[in-house]
């Protein structure tokens, strides 16, 4: 029987597709504990310049990014932690940055909150196990031992973290984590999305604003987030306008920021970093405006999102 499950934590474990963490976040205590594990409450917050989020792998290389939550880590009952003897792999905060991913993907469904909200129990999951191996294999890759006695202690440790993940993959996915996932939403915390950040490597006040341009309604959160990060940035933005539905423009073959004024050029190129962490909107260029705009957008920046693909 050991033998058999040691063969599906290994198994599972190997077809794991790693992603890739990026990203900053700030935990800021609550002053409240989860019944269920016992641990702290936190809100997560993100920052505007560089948010925290994860890309898995595969052709798509979904983003997914959390917003402003609260989150007590892993929901491991307390029991458990305690049946396994305060073992470092099932406390609430070893793996946060899994924890919190897939805590996002359970609010985003319970909100109805942007493209994630079409994860299923099963998927959320995966996307936890997947977050978790990228922690593991970053983890050994920081590991150095040089005796024999370090290296087999290394590989207990590893047997221990795969096994975890399996254990956990299969709690997350049970009929009490169904019960959990189909339950009634909790008022999220308020606060902006982002927190307001100050930036001192371009001047953002010399842009009076930066208008959001979108070709298609699927768009909309992406923009609609952009804003929110602008925003924290020190940024105006005054809408988002589908230029499609309007029939005021064409919209471009991809993702561009334009600029009307040399002198903007600067603040195009920050913002066309902003644009690529993370990499919802694919490639980004920056342009300079037609000449025919008008020279009453002075001072103006525009994102302009491409038309999506059939």
């Amino acid at each position: 029987m050991m033998l058999c499950q040691c063969a599906s934590y290994e198994r599972f474990y190997d077809r794991l597709q790693e992603g890739e963490f990026k990203g900053k976040y700030e935990l800021v205590k609550t002053g409240g504990t989860d019944p269920m594990n016992r641990a702290e409450i936190h809100i997560l917050r993100q920052k505007a310049s560089a948010p925290f989020h994860f890309t898995r792998s595969g052709e798509d290389g979904e983003v997914i990014e959390p917003m402003r939550m609260k989150t007590s880590g892993g929901s491991i009952p307390y029991a458990v932690q305690v049946l396994v003897k305060r073992n470092e792999n099932y406390l609430p905060y070893t793996f946060e940055r899994s924890y919190f991913i897939h805590d996002w993907l359970f609010e985003a469904h319970k909100h109805k909150l942007s493209a994630h909200r079409r994860h299923t129990l099963q998927s959320a999951a995966l996307v936890m196990a997947e977050c978790q191996k990228t922690e593991v294999e970053e983890w050994r890759a920081r590991q150095t031992f040089g005796t024999p006695e370090q290296a087999a202690d290394h590989e207990k440790k590893l047997r221990d973290k795969r096994q975890a993940i399996w254990l956990q993959y299969q709690a997350v996915k049970s009929f009490i984590a169904k019960k959990m996932w189909d339950g009634a939403p909790e008022p999220r915390p308020g606060g902006p999305d982002y927190e307001p950040e100050q930036v001192t490597t371009v001047n953002t006040s010399v842009v009076q604003r930066v208008d959001v341009q979108i070709a298609d309604e699927r768009q909309r959160p992406l923009a609609e987030n952009l804003r929110a990060r602008m925003l924290a940035l020190g940024l105006k933005s005054h809408g988002v306008e589908n230029v499609v539905r309007t029939g005021s423009s064409e919209p471009p073959l991809r993702t561009e920021v334009r600029y009307h004024n040399e002198g903007d050029m600067e603040l195009a190129l920050y913002l066309q970093e902003i644009l690529s962490n993370p990499r919802h909107f694919g490639e980004v260029r920056v342009v300079k405006a037609p000449p025919d705009a008008g020279a009453e957008r002075r001072r103006q920046l525009e994102v302009w999102f491409p038309r999506i693909r059939a």
